[in-house]
């Protein structure tokens, strides 16, 4: 079954996803996408990896990490937001 990603039937429910796809709409469709989800009330995650350089790699390995080093400086601050944080990183590997 396709789906429109500008205009999601509303008992499709759960995590709308976009893997190394999104660079390729236009600005208008892009805004369509979103705005979709924000109408909606939808959570979306989109992951763009354009550069394939070791930097690049490396950069996204280590975001996990750089997130728990930031969290705590996320105002307002909340312990609770670095236990998920922790847990949610644990649970991943």
């Amino acid at each position: 079954m396709s789906v429109d990603a500008r205009n999601v039937p509303e008992n499709l429910k759960g995590l709308r996803t976009q893997f190394l796809s999104f660079h390729h709409f236009k600005s208008k469709y892009a805004k369509q996408i979103l705005q979709n989800a924000i109408d909606t009330n939808s959570s979306i995650a989109i992951f763009e990896g354009q550069e394939r350089s070791f930097q690049s790699i490396m950069a996204m390995i280590f975001s996990p990490f750089s997130v728990l080093v930031t969290a705590p400086f996320i105002s307002p601050f909340h312990i609770g937001r670095i236990i998920l944080r922790i847990l949610f990183q644990l649970y991943r590997f």
